[in-house]
């Protein structure tokens, strides 16, 4: 939502995100609270932008990148995995 570098979110385009991700979701959202959860968004956004802006070299970064276990099903296709659990394998 921020673009870094102190961009930051309108409340406008927070508000048109909430919509529409509200409608996408089939969320019922009624205006005085999409208000409020863009409202929130937009603070999430100020906080992110800050962080972004950070100027951290790769040690210091506490997120990793999520890679999946490595197991026996793994190797053998979710379908397969999927096929063995069902037939109780």
């Amino acid at each position: 939502m921020s673009a870094g570098n102190g961009t930051m979110l309108s409340e406008a385009h927070a508000l048109a995100y909430v919509q529409a991700a509200a409608l996408v979701a089939g969320i019922p959202m009624p205006a005085d609270r999409a208000q409020r959860v863009a409202f929130q968004l937009q603070q999430i956004s100020r906080m992110a932008g800050s962080l972004n802006d950070l100027d951290l070299p790769p040690e210091l970064e506490l997120a990793e990148i999520y890679q999946l276990p490595r197991s026996p099903e793994a190797s053998s296709g979710p379908v397969r995995a999927a096929k063995a659990t069902e037939s109780g394998q």
